[in-house]
């Protein structure tokens, strides 16, 4: 069917300004948004939907052209949903599983670009925060916070509950906020959620009266009694008994040897906030904790305990804290979660029954491969898109 001249359905001329055309769009989305259909029964609902459906499809097509007429391109494709069908829980742990092993596939790839972190992660940092410095990188970081910024304001305008989930255990949520506001993007406290968050959820009925070490040289530490701290108690490997493992900026080859030291005791739990294998910092790729659990399951066959994406609990309290600021319950099916990981964040959300969403125009796939590794792994998400 072709579509119907999307400034027509706008009410809007072909050279009216962005501005006008946003506002226009802003306020036929507000005009027939399906909840204002509720009271007239289900064939308004469907007519509404049908509409609302119609206006972003206009709208998001005079993006596309405007965006082409000036020599750039962001396009979105529906992936092959047939391909995907619905999992049960065994099925989903299945997958969790098969994703632990097809992250350790992918240790030898990415060792290429962690090589100077497994040496000296301090240096990698300083270098990855001269890069970040650069100018176009810079640049480049501006223009993916305005995408960030409309797309959240966006949202707010259809009456869109948006929540960020973060796997930045190290410093917790109250500084992963901090850094989007100075970002400029118009999120409150309560929309950001840490893994950290779920691993101190979980550490009372976890740890009891053990001696709790926090590890990660520059993490925060979780502030609870006895706590071992690399500040205060540098025979912590010898002490602990419990080891919770928050960051990796700071960590070592030597700091690892001492962990798996410790671990080959026996009776020594690990909780690990942050699953992460490795992500993008300064144009290369950073050892995440996930990274060094991999490597102390291997050395000691340690079980952890693993919090955040794509385990349970984090998702679990995201749904929570959305129920609890927007005091309604949520269809999991309309709960969508976006990100770029397909082993923590499509896997994740597949298996807590959300729509699953993958960006590819930066992370690991910005330079391709998504669908080939689709394939290799099996995780499969309902959406892919180079951004938002």
């Amino acid at each position: 069917m072709t579509m119907r001249d999307p400034y027509a359905v706008l009410g809007v001329a072909p050279g009216a300004p962005d501005t006008e055309v946003k506002a226009a769009w802003r306020r036929l989305v507000l005009e027939s948004h399906p909840d204002k259909a509720q009271s007239r029964g289900a064939s308004a609902v469907d007519a509404a939907e049908a509409a609302t459906k119609r206006i972003n499809e206009a709208y998001a097509e005079v993006r596309r052209r405007r965006a082409q007429a000036a020599g750039k391109r962001s396009t979105g494709t529906a992936y092959d949903r047939t391909a995907a069908p619905p999992m049960s829980a065994g099925d989903a742990m299945h997958r969790a599983r098969a994703a632990l092993d097809f992250a350790e596939s992918l240790v030898e790839r990415w060792q290429r670009h962690v090589s100077a972190v497994r040496q000296s992660l301090q240096d990698a940092q300083r270098a990855a925060q001269t890069a970040i410095d650069r100018g176009e990188e810079l640049a480049q970081l501006r223009a993916r916070c305005a995408v960030a910024k409309e797309t959240i304001e966006a949202a707010a305008v259809q009456e869109v509950a948006v929540t960020v989930l973060t796997n930045g255990a190290g410093q917790g949520a109250d500084a992963s906020w901090a850094k989007y506001r100075d970002w400029g993007l118009p999120i409150a406290r309560h929309q950001v959620v840490s893994s950290r968050d779920a691993l101190e959820a979980a550490l009372p009925e976890v740890v009891g009266s053990r001696h709790v070490a926090s590890l990660g040289p520059m993490a925060r530490q979780l502030g609870i009694a006895g706590e071992l701290t690399f500040a205060a108690d540098p025979d912590l490997f010898e002490r602990a008994d419990c080891f919770a493992f928050l960051g990796s900026a700071g960590w070592d080859e030597a700091l690892q040897a001492r962990l798996e030291s410790a671990l080959s005791r026996g009776d020594v739990d690990l909780l690990v906030g942050n699953p992460d294998i490795s992500a993008p910092l300064g144009g290369a790729f950073s050892a995440e904790p996930g990274y060094w659990t991999l490597r102390a399951m291997q050395a000691t066959g340690v079980r952890p305990h693993w919090y955040g994406k794509p385990y349970p609990d984090a998702f679990d309290l995201v749904l929570a804290r959305l129920e609890s600021t927007q005091g309604r319950s949520f269809d999991r099916h309309r709960v969508a979660m976006v990100g770029d990981s397909l082993h923590t964040d499509i896997l994740g959300a597949r298996a807590a029954g959300l729509q699953a969403v993958l960006l590819t125009g930066y992370g690991l796939f910005s330079d391709g491969g998504a669908h080939d590794t689709i394939r290799a792994c099996g995780i499969v998400p309902d959406w892919i898109v180079a951004t938002l």
